[in-house]
């Protein structure tokens, strides 16, 4: 069943408007039992987890890609209700906030996912160097994956959200 359910979900560009369609104006009726449910994101436990403790986050806006985000403050409202969601849930374990794109994004809707920092041993075939997270780094991480994705497939975004708020990408 779960092979059967990834293999819908799997690059479906219609089923990604849907999903962020729902999340933007229903999704407090998610199928889903919520962890967060505010004005800028809906989280709750993956149904198909691939880590240990694997929680998703996805905006309340539709928008397909990490490219597509236009603006630092709903990424910095993203990662605060995050931070939030941490304190009240995990206030004793270190998690890393990750963001696929290109090959390695499966769903056409922008959603993060929430682990254990420890079960964070992505592998990438190259690694950028920690970038620091301010109001100029959404246009540099942008302008870094254009011009990689023109050699590699895919990409994944660390969000490190107890190292100085870095982020650190990852390509294969």
């Amino acid at each position: 069943m779960k092979r059967i359910l990834k293999q819908i979900l799997n690059h479906n560009n219609a089923l990604g408007i849907l999903i962020g369609w729902f999340y933007k104006y229903w999704g407090r009726f998610s199928p889903f039992p919520l962890l967060l449910y505010n004005d800028t994101v809906a989280a709750f436990y993956h149904p198909l987890p691939s880590y240990r403790e694997h929680v998703l986050v996805l905006p309340r806006e539709i928008i397909r890609q990490f490219c597509d985000l236009e603006e630092f403050g709903l990424l910095k409202q993203i990662l605060l209700s995050v931070h939030c969601l941490c304190e009240k849930r995990f206030p004793h374990e270190k998690k890393v906030l990750l963001v696929n794109g290109g090959a390695r994004q499966e769903i056409q809707q922008l959603h993060f996912h929430l682990i254990d920092r420890e079960e964070s041993n992505i592998r990438g075939t190259e690694k950028v160097e920690k970038i620091e997270f301010d109001e100029t780094c959404l246009a540099y991480v942008k302008s870094i994956i254009e011009a990689k994705m023109r050699k590699y497939r895919g990409f994944t975004l660390c969000f490190d959200l107890y190292e100085n708020n870095t982020i650190t990408i990852y390509f294969s």
